[in-house]
């Protein structure tokens, strides 16, 4: 398996992450699941573009199957966390609707196709990002199941297409572009925004010492201020009564 960027993130650093911040793997694993049931939901959808019984009955399967992942990473991050867990669906926009076109949900489904690549890829590096067994075997688990759905999207997108592979192939390339894009959107803001804090904290020590004093002197006159707002209000309250 080639190494991208984000594979190596998850390879060597998010091991060390997970195991100095135990809350940051609850978050994560909470994320899979809601992100799992969202792709359910999503999919279910798409059964009305097809009148095909057999692409009906493959997309419903992978619904299930969808839902499945959802609640094995629901009932392993309550394994790790000793609260409630926010397990709820985020409310949003359905990106099939009803005046979604064919050639829309074509490019919507071959979008899911190389998502499955992707994300099949990424959960066999999360299976070694922790010496849990338990996680491991899920994560394992699931992208065994997400290698069987790359190879059953690849096969019905054809079948939407009535059988041009060149349709889908271009098709699935123009997914794989618009998902590196967004990748790099997220990579960029991500990277401004540790740029910022780092300027941020550059200003913090090198200002704040001049303004501690002038700081220290205006919160010690709000404080007396609000001690005598409320003593004029309890004298008030005893005047009435």
């Amino acid at each position: 398996m080639k190494l991208k960027p984000t594979h190596f993130f998850i390879k060597f650093i998010t091991p060390l992450i997970w195991k100095l911040f135990p809350q940051r793997k609850i978050n994560a694993i909470t994320r899979f699941s809601m992100i799992e049931k969202d792709s359910a939901v999503q999919l279910l959808e798409c059964i009305r573009f097809t009148k095909d019984p057999k692409i009906q009955a493959d997309l419903f399967q992978h619904v299930l199957e969808e839902f499945n992942h959802a609640d094995l990473f629901e009932s392993l991050a309550m394994s790790y966390s000793d609260k409630h867990l926010n397990l709820s669906i985020p409310s949003r926009e359905n990106v099939i609707t009803d005046t979604t076109t064919m050639e829309d949900f074509l490019k919507f489904y071959a979008y899911v196709h190389t998502g499955e690549s992707d994300v099949n890829e990424d959960f066999e590096l999360y299976a070694h990002a922790s010496d849990d067994q338990l996680l491991r075997k899920i994560f394992l688990r699931v992208a065994m199941d997400e290698t069987r759905h790359t190879v059953g999207t690849d096969k019905i997108l054809v079948d939407l297409c009535d059988g041009n592979t060149r349709k889908a192939r271009q098709l699935e390339i123009y997914s794989k572009i618009r998902r590196q894009y967004k990748m790099y959107t997220i990579a960029m803001k991500n990277i401004g925004q540790v740029v910022f804090n780092f300027y941020m904290a550059v200003l913090y020590f090198l200002i704040g010492p001049f303004v501690f004093q002038t700081a220290r002197k205006q919160f010690r006159w709000n404080k007396r201020e609000h001690l005598q707002f409320m003593q004029d209000q309890i004298a008030e309250a005893k005047n009435k009564i």
